[in-house]
């Protein structure tokens, strides 16, 4: 059963996010502009234009408290998601904001960039606790010359705070709530686009660019 349908946009849209309590739904893409809907209604609340690019990564805090949005061109905004009011800029990006994750206790916000920055976000200070300017390094193949392409392009988060990265070097990397790498894996022929941690923390998930799902054992 369609429960709602939400949102009249003039091309696609490239981030999207339920809150907790399923009352509003917040979407994002190349027009620039963020939209808050309410579901019961599907009716327009209130608009976010602070961005200067497209919208590329949306996210609610688990608590429902706060509302993360990020675009092309690495600004990260934090709102009040009743009124739609600014609460924080995040400046650190200095490209494409490709996934925000949200840790369970709602203090902490993980954003990952093609910039190969990973950053994890003190939000009641709007402060990085734990920033890593190269979380992903390339790796150089012989024959292969000139500036290689970085990037973080996904994250997630397990209920212990530990982080799940993928990045354009073809590897996922689980990382400590402290920050330090505990276990990389390897992705050998495609590129690692998005992570996920089982609700019971066992498993680690991985899709990639070439739609094949990966599957490895938490440490």
């Amino acid at each position: 059963k369609r429960l709602a349908e939400i949102g009249d946009e003039l091309d696609a849209v490239l981030a999207a996010d339920l809150s907790p309590d399923q009352q509003l739904v917040a979407i994002g893409g190349s027009g620039k502009v963020v939209k808050v809907y309410g579901t019961s209604d599907g009716l327009l609340k209130y608009k976010l234009t602070r961005h200067t690019d497209w919208i590329t990564a949306i996210g609610f805090s688990p608590d429902g408290n706060k509302l993360a949005t990020a675009d092309r061109a690495g600004g990260l905004h934090l709102w009040e998601p009743k009124t739609g009011g600014i609460l924080l800029t995040l400046a650190e990006h200095k490209a494409s904001i490709l996934s925000l994750r949200w840790r369970n206790d709602s203090r902490v916000l993980a954003s990952a960039g093609e910039d190969g920055l990973l950053i994890w976000w003190d939000t009641v200070d709007g402060w990085p606790a734990i920033s890593k300017p190269n979380a992903h390094p390339p790796q150089r193949v012989e024959g292969v010359y000139g500036r290689l392409r970085n990037g973080v392009l996904g994250a997630s988060f397990d209920r212990s705070g530990n982080l799940l990265t993928a990045g354009r070097d073809r590897v996922v990397r689980l990382w400590t709530a402290d920050g330090q790498t505990a276990k990389t894996f390897e992705v050998s022929d495609a590129v690692p686009v998005t992570t996920c941690i089982s609700h019971d923390g066992r498993t680690l998930i991985c899709g990639d660019s070439v739609g094949e799902l990966h599957f490895w054992k938490a440490p």
